[in-house]
């Protein structure tokens, strides 16, 4: 796309207006987001013969479990602020398969994700020397944001793509606005986006931190909420060894961490939401499909012994710091986990790997009791639904299809809601 307005473009037409617009209530139904990657095919290629049967494509979903897919990503060019894709076989097979996931489910509605933490953060495929290494995107999405021309090339594209491949909508990935202007220019991005997608009937959805720093909200909430349909909170990632170092371990998707002083955690990150006026049921709570490794000092090393750094890479993910839950199944065959029901509500585990040498792992994520529990805290704070990344990193859907079932048919006769120092059942 050259970034000029698509024939029948009704947002090339919009006229300035001094209202904000307006967002179609929200569904009844528990809404279960699912973001499928267009990276996970190259799990097939990778030296370990055993990650083959992992190396899926948007086509492996089951489309009835969920009613929403977001596909993840799609870029904005540097030069045009026009969206474009990012892997080479995105236009001939994983767009159209994640679009054809509709055939099967014609409830579902299917997004584009522009963003993404790479795209944000100039790292991975957008680092220097690398395919999209001069395009410098961290610096893109400031750029576009700030700028009403801009914007305006931006909006138009977005709404092009959607009608181009049959998206139902656009979510919005950045990871994350960083200073006061930033923040504003973000607020009018969604605005006019918000314009854009009323007059063409898409959905406008945004993925946002889960851990605001400390002194510093990286969004106009107040402003932000009205805008989008519902929120992606990204409430994982609050802990992991490739950015933790000579610090006790932690698990990276704790609802309650009663440790922290500064309430760094999944109810923390709600609580902070709810307070600035985001109503609890436009809330999608992520749940993670993959866990963080931490490098330990021995094989007896559990929860809160000192980081050393990430643990091993995966043999199909090959990213530092992470594993896939297939992967975590295969290392911690024959280790001791441990499932936290009471407060982090989450998992562990230990195990030494010895392919690069020997080296002692912690590996912390959720498993289908963790998740369950984490579904009744979802329902006990009357929040919209839930995310997960992502599609690809379990096994053959098995944490996803366990959610399903807990959407259907609740069980949480035994959860008891986490509180520090004491607790207090829920009826």
């Amino acid at each position: 796309m050259d970034g000029s307005c698509p024939t029948g473009t009704v947002a090339c037409d919009q006229k300035p207006t001094t209202s904000p617009p307006t967002v179609p209530p929200p569904s009844e139904e528990f809404p279960f987001v699912v973001y499928t990657t267009e990276w996970a095919q190259y799990y097939r290629d990778r030296a370990a013969t055993w990650c083959i049967p992992f190396g899926n494509t948007p086509d492996h979903l089951t489309a009835s479990r969920y009613t929403h897919v977001n596909y993840a990503f799609a870029r904005i060019d540097k030069e045009t602020s026009t969206v474009m894709t990012v892997e080479w076989n995105a236009e001939s097979v994983l767009i159209p398969q994640a679009v054809a996931l509709k055939k099967t489910n014609p409830m579902l509605k299917v997004l584009v994700s522009i963003g993404g933490w790479s795209f944000s953060t100039s790292t991975g495929a957008f680092a220097p020397g690398s395919t999209f290494g001069k395009q410098n995107s961290k610096q893109i999405f400031p750029d576009v944001c700030a700028d009403p021309a801009k914007r305006s090339t931006f909006v138009n594209s977005a709404i092009g793509f959607c009608q181009k491949w049959g998206f139902d909508g656009i979510d919005i990935d950045w990871e994350w606005p960083n200073n006061t202007q930033q923040k504003t220019d973000f607020t009018s991005l969604m605005q006019e986006l918000r314009t854009a997608v009323n007059a063409n009937g898409y959905l406008l959805t945004t993925a946002l931190r889960g851990s605001p720093t400390a002194g510093f909200d990286n969004y106009q909430l107040d402003k932000i909420h009205p805008l989008v349909d519902h929120i992606n909170l990204m409430t994982y990632d609050y802990h992991g060894g490739a950015w933790e170092n000579d610090v006790p371990t932690q698990v990276h998707t704790p609802v309650l961490d009663c440790s922290s002083p500064t309430h760094f955690d999944m109810s923390g990150a709600v609580d902070h939401y709810l307070s600035q006026g985001v109503p609890a049921k436009k809330i999608m709570i992520g749940l993670a499909t993959y866990g963080r490794t931490f490098q330990v000092a021995s094989a007896s090393s559990s929860l809160g012994a000192q980081s050393m750094g990430p643990g091993i890479i995966g043999d199909c993910s090959q990213n530092t710091g992470i594993l896939t839950y297939f992967e975590i199944e295969r290392a911690l065959t024959g280790h001791t986990m441990v499932e936290d029901t009471k407060e982090l509500i989450a998992a562990y585990g230990t195990f030494t790997s010895t392919s690069t040498g020997v080296m002692h792992n912690l590996v912390t994520f959720d498993t289908a009791l963790t998740h369950r529990l984490k579904m009744c805290w979802i329902r006990a704070k009357g929040l919209g639904g839930v995310m997960t990344w992502d599609g690809e990193s379990d096994d053959n859907q098995y944490l996803l299809t366990k959610i399903r079932s807990q959407i259907d048919s609740p069980q949480c006769s035994d959860f008891v809601m986490p509180q520090c120092n004491s607790t207090i059942a829920i009826e």
